[in-house]
C-alpha cells in the first residue's frame, strides 16, 4: 500500500510541475479577412465593405475585404 500511495504522489507531483501557467491570446491575433466572390465594386463587395466597418469598430482589429 505504501508503494502505491508513493506512486501516486509521485505522479501528480510530475504532472502539477509539468503544467505551466498559459497566457491567453487575444482573439483575433492577426488581421480579419473577408473574402467574397464578386468583382470590386459590385453590391456584394459594398456589403462586405459596410460589414468589415462594423467588425472593425466593434472588434477593434483591422479588416480586409478581397474580391
Amino acid at each position: 500500500m505504501n508503494r502505491r500511495k508513493a506512486c501516486g504522489i509521485l505522479s501528480a507531483a510530475v504532472l502539477y510541475a509539468g503544467a505551466a501557467p498559459v497566457s491567453a491570446q487575444s482573439y483575433p491575433n492577426r488581421p480579419i479577412r473577408i473574402i467574397h466572390g464578386f468583382g470590386p465594386g459590385g453590391g456584394a463587395d459594398i456589403v462586405a465593405r459596410l460589414i468589415g466597418g462594423e467588425l472593425y469598430k466593434s472588434l477593434g482589429q483591422p479588416v480586409v475585404v478581397e474580391p
